[in-house]
């Protein structure tokens, strides 16, 4: 996985089986830096260069100079300040997967990969102006692989498990307002890619599966493709302008465009 700083011109990639977190520079040339990480398997916070990760997956930078690491072997959820260079677990027991919602350490994931930045939407942003509050804490939305479904992590610690209701998805409101536990979570076959758009739409690639399906704000559920499109649907990114554009892993990259109905 990867994430892109356009302001600094950097590229981060989880490399996987190295272990570690590396930087990209700009241009055909550019120099490969390892951000985070010894390349020993382990679970480590603290300095960039002593952390340790176990098959770090999903890559996400936030607005406010963190980028975002799901540990996979680890069942955690970590972060770097990539102006301090230090490295720390947000959400998730190193060695402990399970399906748990909560704060912090108490909260349970269970082979994470994907994840996403959830921004606020335009209308969002607009009523939180005029309102004169200030902006929400950093939401990621996350892949839970292994338990089929989506956690929403805040910058807090607080995670949620995405579920099934009439109301949005993503909360009108200003400040994401916790669903039900009551309510059926939103299941998927083994989620691995994830992106939200603009309007607060989840996109969520799923391999096994062999297709792509969309979260609406509504709650809904929908095919983001028509079927047999994809094979092995890997990631999930939203451009700058807003498209939709799919790794597949048997077939070049492809892009969702939506016309008129």
């Amino acid at each position: 996985s990867a994430a892109s700083d356009v302001y600094k011109r950097q590229l981060y990639v989880s490399d996987s089986a190295n272990q570690v977190i590396r930087q990209v520079g700009p241009g055909l040339s550019g120099r490969v830096e390892t951000l985070a990480g010894t390349g020993e398997l382990g679970s480590k916070d603290g300095a960039a260069k002593d952390a340790a990760f176990n098959n770090p997956q999903g890559v996400a930078i936030d607005t406010r100079g963190y980028l975002w690491v799901t540990d996979s072997g680890n069942h955690t959820i970590r972060r770097i300040n990539l102006t301090r260079g230090i490295v720390e677990t947000i959400a998730g027991k190193a060695g402990s997967p399970g399906w748990i919602d909560g704060m912090g350490d108490k909260a349970r994931f269970n082979s994470p990969s994907g994840i996403a930045i959830e921004e606020e939407t335009v209308a969002q942003q607009y009523a939180r102006q005029i309102s004169g509050e200030p902006p929400p804490p950093v939401c990621v939305i996350v892949a839970d692989t292994d338990n089929g479904v989506l956690r929403r992590v805040k910058e807090t610690g607080e995670v949620e498990t995405i579920r099934s209701s009439a109301s949005p998805a993503v909360s009108a409101s200003l400040t994401r307002s916790p669903q039900s536990p009551a309510l059926p979570p939103v299941t998927f076959s083994s989620p691995v890619g994830v992106a939200v758009d603009p309007s607060g739409t989840i996109y969520v690639a799923e391999t096994k599966a062999a297709r792509v399906r969309a979260l609406l704000q509504n709650g809904v559920l929908v095919a983001a493709s028509q079927p047999n499109t994809f094979t092995a649907p890997t990631g999930v990114a939203i451009t700058e302008g807003g498209r939709v554009v799919v790794a597949d892993r048997t077939n070049l990259a492809r892009e969702i465009r939506f016309g008129e109905p």
